[in-house]
């Protein structure tokens, strides 16, 4: 784990905002590498930040290519090249932290839903249509649906249980 302490330690950072920012990213995720990876976007919502306009995730990630990559054939979802460097974090992740952090994506995730979701999100002209007699239906949820709220509406349940106080 030297080399992954190695590559931590040289990464970019300008200041203590960015170190912690570059911490909060990796934490985020090794806690979602075994679900749904998310892209730069998502991790962005899920750090409180504006998912259009910050692109201080997106710099924090390409600094840290030599361990983690967007992988553009998935969405450009946050990925690391290898499971040793998610062992490396999982094991120098404190459990208080791991909770805190599933508390905090819970928070995230139901604050995404709460402001994104809306009556016909995709906007169908007949509600009693089944999916697959909508001709368009995936370019319509990958339109109208970002991925911060899809990934809100399957993960909230998962960071509850794994925060320490239930919410």
């Amino acid at each position: 784990y030297d080399l992954y302490n190695r590559v931590l330690e040289d990464a970019p950072h300008n200041n203590t905002e960015d170190l912690e920012l570059m911490q909060n990213i990796l934490k985020i995720v090794l806690v979602t590498a075994s679900t749904t990876p998310l892209p730069t976007r998502a991790i962005a919502a899920m750090l409180g930040k504006d998912p259009e306009k910050d692109r201080s995730v997106r710099r924090i990630v390409r600094s840290l290519r030599a361990v983690i990559y967007e992988d553009e054939r998935s969405g450009g979802v946050v990925r690391a090249y290898h499971l040793s460097f998610l062992d490396f974090l999982g094991i120098t992740m404190k459990q208080e932290d791991r909770s805190r952090l599933h508390k905090q994506m819970f928070e995230r995730c139901l604050s995404t839903m709460v402001n994104e979701l809306k009556f016909n999100i995709c906007g169908l002209e007949d509600a009693f249509l089944l999916n697959k007699d909508v001709a368009d239906l995936l370019e319509r949820i990958s339109r109208n649906i970002p991925p911060e709220l899809d990934y809100g509406c399957l993960h909230w349940m998962t960071h509850l249980e794994n925060s320490s106080s239930g919410a």
